[in-house]
């Protein structure tokens, strides 16, 4: 994780450590701004087109999880 990296290209490192480590075969990380999560990295995961990117505190499985402290 050495290095000049933004945000994003962080969280996709972050992640792909992350699921390597625990040998899961998939999984994302998406970080919290303004109380808005906004997917920002993937291991094995194909988004479908039809999928949200993004999520409030509270909304859906996602949103309930951070909300709760659950992740």
């Amino acid at each position: 994780m050495r290095g000049e990296q933004n945000m994003r290209e962080l969280a996709r490192n972050v992640i792909r450590q992350i699921c390597g480590y625990l040998d899961a075969q998939a999984g994302a990380i998406y970080l919290l701004e303004n109380k808005t999560l906004s997917l920002a990295g993937v291991y094995a995961y194909n988004e479908r087109s039809d999928q949200s990117r993004t999520y409030q505190l509270g909304e859906g499985l996602i949103g309930q999880a951070a909300e709760e402290g659950n992740c």
